[in-house]
């Protein structure tokens, strides 16, 4: 299988790891930021946005990963100070009376399935007393 420039997969990627070796931090960064899927990450390394609109998005951004962190927090504490203890104590009832349900249906039952519920009842019916 070859890629769309004529070379193998295994080129591509060698080539995608000299060129991640051979990146500065900073292009690193970029091209992680560039690439995430964190709502307005990608406005904090945009070139084309100003400082104050960078700023901006950069401190939305920490303000939702410390709000997350604050609720993973809050939640663990809050978990970790309750100690639970289950004990199940089963009591069987041998019998149990249920009430009678009856269900009523609003369609009409056609004439055929009347007398083919008829008929088959009265088979079974005849059967099980033929053979008992």
């Amino acid at each position: 299988m070859a890629c769309e420039s004529g070379k193998s997969p295994t080129d591509d990627i060698e080539i995608q790891k000299r060129k991640v070796r051979s990146g500065t931090v900073s292009t690193l960064l970029k091209d992680f930021t560039e690439d995430v899927e964190v709502l307005g990450l990608k406005h904090v390394s945009a070139d084309e946005e100003s400082w104050l609109r960078r700023g901006l998005y950069l401190g939305l951004v920490l303000f939702g990963l410390n709000f997350a962190a604050y609720q993973v927090y809050r939640q663990v504490s809050l978990y970790l100070e309750y100690p639970q203890s289950v004990d199940v104590d089963v009591d069987y009832v041998p019998s149990t009376l249920f009430p009678k349900v009856i269900i009523c249906n609003i369609n009409p039952v056609s004439n055929f399935t009347k007398t083919f519920i008829f008929n088959f009842e009265t088979l079974i019916f005849t059967k099980t007393q033929t053979l008992g």
